[in-house]
């Protein structure tokens, strides 16, 4: 699954919307540089945060459950799980990409950014 920093996010707005001739609705992918799968993922958040982190996948109905159980709409719940659903068969892997949607900023990366600082207290 292809996982985005925030910032490199934020950095694709801004070149939108710092164009003077940027109008209308298009699709744009913004794609990090490396497709991890969610124990790569956990690993490379151990090692950043110092402590053991571990992946355990639950089904989309306790997914859902969990919204539900914070007070979340049926709606949204729904759609959150749908939306995830969605993106563990691959939906980010269908759409069309350009040669510049790759960005920069890796997962370990992005981790050390954020979470180190916040750990850091």
């Amino acid at each position: 699954m292809p996982w985005t920093a925030t910032q490199d996010m934020a950095a694709a707005a801004v070149r939108l919307l710092m164009k003077a001739d940027w109008n209308g609705q298009q699709q744009m992918s913004v794609i990090g540089p490396e497709d991890l799968p969610h124990n790569e993922l956990a690993t490379i958040i151990s090692s950043v945060v110092g402590r053991e982190v571990c992946y355990q996948q639950i089904t989309f109905d306790k997914f859902k459950q969990q919204f539900l159980g914070r007070g979340a709409s049926e709606s949204f719940a729904q759609g959150c799980a749908d939306m995830y659903r969605a993106k563990n068969e691959g939906m980010d892997n269908k759409a069309a990409h350009s040669a510049d949607s790759r960005t920069a900023t890796s997962f370990r990366q992005s981790c050390e950014n954020t979470l180190q600082p916040i750990l850091q207290v």
